[in-house]
């Protein structure tokens, strides 16, 4: 709400201006939001590795296939709004597409000049158009207020998009029946340790007494009961009864196997396995799950933000957001120390090497490259070779860059 309220520019329709109306979708044009799934610790730690490893991938701002490292898009992509850095946005972005299946991002201008991106969250929102068929969204929020924005000036991703022409479709009417499920265990394991603490035995006295001596007799007959110097034996006399309560409604608790299988139909449906919520997997099972979960999300976001930040002519121009995980970024230390076979066969330059393994930059770029995989003439201008003896002649080029 804070963001709504810093950042957002309200934009009520006026009745001369023109007329908004309901877009005719398979839902009426509704999307409501279903943060009620982010209470359950479960589905939680279920979408956590989609906003934790889904902010390692790097928007760069391309033309032309070369990456553009300077100037204000660049910028807009390092620090997208005055509260949040663009790795804390992408985080927040990820957890709302997994759990509402939508995620929308307010670009806010000034003049022509795109200055922000703000990551929202309503309770609800509903598409519409006037009579040019203009798309607006009206924002619902949490303290009854509503906001007016034209589509176009929102970036806005959908993930399991199907039922509805417009939204995106949160897990949430899926996953009903099975939280419920989830929900009766837990209440009922609660119960089960209520039970531990509730009346087993009852003090059946056989003459009146009074509520004042009621009351320090049982407490009498409680320590005795609670006394473990007498090996578990207390002793009573004849005034009263004691009688054991059995607890004849026991809770149902399922078993492990079948708490589990609750567990794994919510993972299996968000996209995650134990390994990737555990964070035990090895490096082949997360790079199975990244292909399969993270890249495909990754080219939503290279899509959605090439076409909110960019014209169509620039786009025509080759002006792209890409999100990558560049670099092996989650490659083990294992597999980027084996890198070092291709130094040789000038695949990689020490540079680029060093910058894999988290090390400094060097002015220039050298590569070594062995004999035995090609011609100096063929590869590269102005080499200076060194003998080292045998058939292990290698090619030192400090400074040079291919043709």
């Amino acid at each position: 709400m804070g963001l709504k309220e810093i950042f957002i520019r309200k934009r009520e329709p006026t009745k001369e201006t023109y007329r908004l109306e309901m877009m005719q979708t398979t839902s009426n044009g509704f999307f409501s939001y279903g943060g009620e799934l982010y209470k359950s610790d479960l589905i939680r730690s279920a979408v956590r590795p989609y906003g934790i490893h889904g902010s390692k991938l790097i928007p760069r701002h391309m033309l032309k296939g070369s990456e553009v490292k300077d100037g204000a898009v660049c910028f807009l992509l390092r620090r997208p709004n005055e509260i949040m850095s663009m790795q804390e946005m992408q985080r927040k972005l990820l957890t709302s597409l997994k759990i509402n299946g939508n995620l929308f991002i307010h670009k806010r201008y000034q003049g022509k000049k795109l200055t922000g991106l703000i990551p929202l969250l309503p309770t609800a929102v509903e598409a519409k158009k006037d009579r040019e068929q203009n798309i607006y969204l009206k924002f619902y929020w949490g303290n009854g207020t509503t906001s007016t924005l034209p589509y176009s000036e929102l970036i806005h991703v959908r993930d399991d998009f199907y039922t509805d022409d417009f939204f995106g479709e949160s897990p949430a009417e899926v996953l009903k029946d099975v939280m419920e499920c989830i929900t009766i265990t837990d209440q009922g394991i609660r119960h089960a340790v209520k039970n531990n603490f509730l009346i087993k035995w009852i003090a059946k006295f056989n003459n009146s007494i009074r509520p004042e001596d009621l009351e320090k007799q049982v407490k009498k007959v409680s320590e005795a009961l609670s006394n473990e110097e007498n090996g578990g034996v207390a002793g009573v006399d004849a005034k009263f009864d004691l009688v054991q309560v059995k607890n004849g409604n026991r809770i149902y608790m399922p078993e492990n196997s079948t708490q589990k299988q609750f567990v794994e139909r919510v993972w299996n449906l968000i996209g995650v396995n134990e390994a990737i919520v555990t964070n035990k997997f090895t490096e082949d099972e997360f790079a199975s799950w990244f292909a399969s979960e993270m890249e495909p999300l990754a080219m939503l976001l290279t899509n959605a933000f090439t076409d909110g930040i960019f014209t169509k002519r620039e786009q025509a121009e080759e002006n792209e957001i890409l999100f990558d995980s560049s670099d092996l970024v989650f490659a083990s230390n294992k597999t980027k120390m084996q890198l070092v076979q291709l130094l040789d066969r000038g695949v990689l330059s020490i540079e680029k090497y060093q910058e894999i393994l988290n090390l400094g930059d060097m002015d220039g770029q050298t590569f070594i490259i062995r004999r035995e995989y090609g011609s100096t003439e063929d590869v590269l201008d102005g080499v200076e070779t060194t003998t080292k003896g045998g058939d292990k002649d290698e090619r030192n080029v400090r400074g040079q860059e291919r043709k």
